[in-house]
């Protein structure tokens, strides 16, 4: 069965909730992917041209584990500036999504199609 683990944080520490309760979630479901909420241009400073130094709980766990597993980590984000997504933004992202070598294996590695997600709209 495939899954689709979604996990909520609020981009700081907060009780029990910090890197290392991130670092074991993802070592206990161990994802196949990382989609995480984050603009593209800020992903590609932290990650690929490690010139933004804050990193956020999920930031820190997230290099954790992709230091030790072979995992592919994408920046996705659901908003323009302030405004969520229309219908027609996230089938621009399908779009997207489809092109990736990544993700094309992915899917058929897990016989799972993203585009079975339902939009639901803005969640305030």
């Amino acid at each position: 069965m495939n899954e689709l683990l979604v996990l909520a944080t609020c981009h700081k520490a907060l009780g029990r909730i910090n890197n290392r309760a991130i670092l074991q979630i993802m070592q206990r479901f161990q994802p196949d992917v990382i989609f995480e909420e984050i603009p593209d241009e800020i992903h590609k400073k932290i990650y690929h041209e490690h010139s933004i130094l804050f990193e956020s709980e999920e930031v820190e766990a997230i290099k954790k584990y992709t230091d030790r597993n072979d995992v592919a980590n994408y920046g996705v984000d659901t908003s323009y500036g302030e405004k969520p997504f229309s219908q027609n933004q996230m089938d621009e992202m399908y779009e997207i999504l489809s092109r990736s070598e990544e993700i094309n294996r992915i899917q058929r590695k897990l016989n799972w199609d993203y585009k079975n997600i339902d939009y639901i709209g803005p969640m305030v």
